[in-house]
């Protein structure tokens, strides 16, 4: 039986750097975003096991900045909700 999609909003391949970042930016680890909807992302880096399951990440294509939620991970990869945007380039335009 095929498993069921969770995803409210579909996703669309992406190659965008990006930044993760906790503990009051004092850790941060780059990664790459594969895929990106409204609500969440796909990200790609080295190791997932150091990231916590709250943290934010920056996309500097866009200028934007969001709280995320760690819904799952493997050996290299993150799904992450985004809880929030805190800051974005067309938003202080």
């Amino acid at each position: 039986m095929p498993m069921q999609e969770a995803r409210k909003n579909q996703r669309s391949p992406t190659y965008l750097g990006a930044s993760i970042y906790f503990d009051d930016k004092s850790s941060t680890f780059d990664c790459l975003v594969k895929n990106l909807s409204e609500n969440g992302a796909r990200l790609a880096i080295d190791t997932v096991w150091d990231i916590p399951r709250n943290f934010r990440l920056y996309i500097p294509k866009y200028n934007d900045y969001y709280t995320c939620l760690t819904k799952w991970k493997t050996h290299n990869n993150l799904g992450v909700h985004f809880s929030k945007l805190l800051k974005s380039k067309s938003a202080s335009e």
